[in-house]
């Protein structure tokens, strides 16, 4: 699961103008903010086994145990790139192993060769009940609270080192409203993820 907000659903929910902001850099805000908050909502799984589909006579077909998956590498889409499937052999020796299609929404694998051997996969899902109607706002609320941060501080003081919140940003109280719902809906169903970490401590690097 991936989604990122548009400039258009910013600007209409912060109502920070081009004259304010242009449409250039607050893509940059946006894409920035959507990876940050990305982090938060997944969690990573490492060396799980992947069991082949009961009736799947090739054993390319095999199904992740949590799902849908999200995006790994941050790149705002969930991709094949997005998982890492791979054997061992007796010393452990890894080799990675092709990956010809995903369903994300099902955590659907499958693979370009058939396997007999045991099989692990590294990849990030979001939890179930963090469906599209959950993450939509949220994602809009933080970039809109980094635009608005942007906007207030000036380039200069992004320089500083850090984004951090301010009582003057409108969207910070909202930011942690929408942050409350989403870890009451996270301790759930992963209960060691309590907490969501807002905001992020560093700038991207081309807010330096």
């Amino acid at each position: 699961m991936a989604y990122t907000p548009s400039v258009v659903d910013v600007r209409d929910l912060s109502a920070i103008l081009t004259a304010d902001i242009d449409d250039t850099v607050l893509t940059r805000i946006v894409d920035a903010a959507t990876k940050y908050f990305s982090s938060q909502v997944q969690t990573e799984v490492f060396s799980e086994i992947l069991d082949p589909l009961g009736d799947n006579s090739s054993n390319t077909i095999f199904f992740t145990k949590q799902h849908p998956l999200g995006d790994k590498n941050f790149d705002l889409t969930v991709t094949l790139t997005d998982v890492v499937v791979w054997d061992e052999n007796i010393d452990e020796d890894r080799t990675e192993l092709v990956v010809s299609e995903i369903d994300a929404s099902i955590g659907k694998i499958t693979l370009e060769t058939g396997r007999t051997d045991t099989t692990y996969i590294d990849y990030v899902f979001v939890p179930y009940l963090l469906s599209s109607q959950y993450i939509e706002y949220p994602a809009k609320v933080v970039a809109s609270r980094w635009a608005w941060d942007y906007k207030l501080k000036g380039l200069r003081k992004f320089k500083a080192g850090t984004i951090s919140k301010t009582k003057d940003n409108p969207f910070t109280e909202r930011e942690n409203q929408e942050m409350n719902k989403l870890n009451t809906i996270l301790v759930k169903v992963i209960p060691w993820k309590n907490r969501l970490f807002l905001p992020a401590n560093t700038v991207p690097w081309w807010l330096r």
